[in-house]
């Protein structure tokens, strides 16, 4: 190729200097490619959805593509946006599979369920909260017994007469629910009850079972010493012993424990107990010994606690102060005048071994700087202003299975905040109780009154003082503040249309209630007044009910016993009336 690579120079007249091009050629050698125009590329969509395989991250699915719906749980990314959830839509760290409610991330399993949010939050509806009584009744069947045969409360007592047999309800066979267990019907004892055997119906969590089984009982033992379920003083001269239905070895199951044959025996009461297990299915025959603490005066256990002991006789009571599932021997006084030791700054414990009570004393501290005499009871006592005693329980409050000392007032009236805006709790260490208080938040705007006890029986409109008592009503295993009457005159809500529940959380009560309605039936007025009505009255149209979770669901229901206004009137005779306790998520 030739190139133009130069300029010719003229020189013009008067000194001007005129440039003027001319053309040099220049061969180079290099000849440029000829270019044709490119084809044009258009990308594939292969499945028709309008998204070419540039954009569409799946090319082989014509309902996957940018923009497109995500659809939850169909393992595909519809939307080609791989941050869009397809599982576990509420973040919360669990998918479909496990989470109860895959839109709220406040459930989950394992969540802490919230008071009344609408919400199961731990994904698991048996650990609701209680929130009041059902309005719908449910029919609970009783056994078909002949006519005549009433069931009238939630025990009976001892007749000859074949149309009232003796039952109470107890857990017989150690599966949370109570079942109808009759000891004695009539004199002439049919398939040997209150004899050889007692009868139990189970409790099917609808009704009582109308089959009934044989319950056997121990042997040898006199007539008329099993005709109760209560247990029996010992009678000598009638070869009956003393006895009580007890938990002893921590197996869930009542045994039957003999404690004293009443006729001065060398070894029962003294450094043996005899023990009838509970199989399941009866009372063993045959009992077997079960060690009692030696080293007392005669008589100290012939019987399962001793209230009013003295010196060399001590005073004491059979709990499970350690959490450990057996119940203790827990010796609180003996009286003696001592400033220091039992009863003063200790309790003395002999542990359950399963299999008797050690012989050697654990030292079980006491709350210090209290008088003389405040901790010579086990359970409780009141307060005595002249010698400074506190009034004081024993009670598991914060649910961690160890009971404490919880002083209820100071026994004058005189403080401003124990038993008026708090309670004074020295906690159950598990080897003794602590020397300092923890306080304890009482629910407000009560008179001072009010809360000097557990529980009060008296209302008075004034102040106010209401009726109320210390109950877990809501199924979460703490004892909660129940507060049924003001006792005020006209009552539009408080103790006709609910109750007021103060929730006990585990370190206080609520300052306020929540309203715990009640069965709006046509019952009389004043029949929710108390948290038990155990006879009713037909004239004034309150029935007799008592508060029993009686289906074994852990909510408290109202279970209506007997109207009492007739013969013919089914409840009590085949059924009884149940308001279920509801569960408020």
């Amino acid at each position: 190729m030739s190139a133009v690579i130069g300029a010719a120079l003229l020189l013009a007249g008067c000194g001007e200097r005129v440039y003027e091009p001319v053309d040099f050629v220049v061969d180079t050698g290099w000849t440029p490619p000829v270019v044709t125009p490119a084809e044009t590329v258009v990308p594939a969509d292969a499945d028709g959805d309008g998204f070419s395989e540039l954009l569409d991250c799946d090319d082989s699915d014509p309902d996957v593509f940018p923009g497109q719906v995500e659809t939850p749980y169909d393992g595909i990314d519809n939307d080609c946006i791989s941050l869009t959830p397809d599982d576990d839509l509420d973040g919360d760290g669990y998918g479909i599979a496990e989470d109860c409610n895959d839109t709220s991330a406040d459930a989950f399993p394992g969540g802490v369920e919230v008071r009344s949010d609408g919400v199961d939050n731990d994904c698991d509806p048996s650990t609701c909260f209680g929130g009041g009584f059902s309005d719908v009744p449910v029919q609970f069947a009783l056994p078909d017994y002949e006519l005549g045969t009433f069931f009238r409360s939630a025990y009976s007592e001892v007749t000859c007469e074949s149309t009232k047999p003796t039952w109470s309800v107890i857990d017989i066979d150690g599966d949370g629910l109570g079942d109808m267990v009759q000891t004695f019907h009539g004199c002439e004892h049919p398939d040997g009850v209150g004899e050889t055997a007692w009868r139990v119906h189970r409790n099917l969590g609808t009704g009582f079972d109308t089959n009934s089984s044989l319950w056997a009982l121990p042997e040898g033992y006199g007539a008329g010493t099993f005709y109760v379920s209560a247990g029996a003083e010992a009678d000598c001269d009638d070869a009956q012993v003393a006895w009580e239905l007890v938990d002893i070895d921590g197996d869930d199951l009542l045994d039957v424990v003999i404690t004293s044959t009443g006729c001065g025996a060398a070894t029962i009461g003294l450094d043996e107990w005899w023990v009838h297990r509970n199989t399941g299915s009866g009372f063993d025959a045959i009992g077997a010994s079960w060690h009692v603490p030696t080293g007392y005066a005669t008589g100290t256990f012939d019987a399962l606690s001793e209230t009013d002991g003295d010196c060399g006789h001590p005073a004491w009571t059979l709990f499970d102060i350690d959490a450990d599932g057996l119940s203790d021997v827990v010796l609180t006084s003996e009286d003696c005048g001592a400033e220091t030791g039992l009863g003063v700054d200790a309790w003395h414990v002999h542990r359950n071994t399963g299999t008797g009570f050690d012989d050697g004393v654990i030292t079980f501290g006491l709350p210090p700087d209290y008088p003389l005499g405040t901790f010579d009871r086990t359970f409780e006592a009141e307060g005595d202003c002249d010698l400074g005693r506190p009034s004081w329980q024993l009670l598991d409050l914060d649910l961690d299975g160890l009971s404490d000392v919880v002083l209820t007032t100071d026994g004058c009236g005189d403080s401003v905040d124990l038993g008026v805006t708090h309670w004074w709790v020295h906690r159950n260490t598990g080897t003794g109780f602590d020397a300092s208080t923890s306080l304890w938040a009482l629910p407000e705007g009560y008179s001072p009154a009010t809360f000097d006890t557990v529980g009060e029986d008296d209302p008075n409109c004034v102040g106010p003082r209401p009726t109320w008592t210390l109950l877990d009503i809501d199924g979460e295993g703490r004892p909660d503040v129940v507060a049924t009457s003001e006792g005020c005159p006209n009552e539009d809500v408080y103790g006709v249309e609910a109750w007021m529940v103060y929730p006990n959380t585990g370190t206080r009560f609520e300052a306020s209630p929540v309203e715990w309605s009640v069965p709006q039936q046509d019952f009389g007025p004043g029949t929710f007044e108390l948290h038990h009505q155990g006879d009713g009255d037909c004239d004034d149209g309150i029935p007799a009910w008592t508060l029993w979770d009686i289906d074994g669901d852990d909510l408290t229901d109202v279970v209506v016993t007997s109207l009492e206004c007739s013969d013919e009137e089914v409840v009590g005779i085949s059924q009884w009336t149940v308001y279920p306790g509801l569960c408020d998520q």
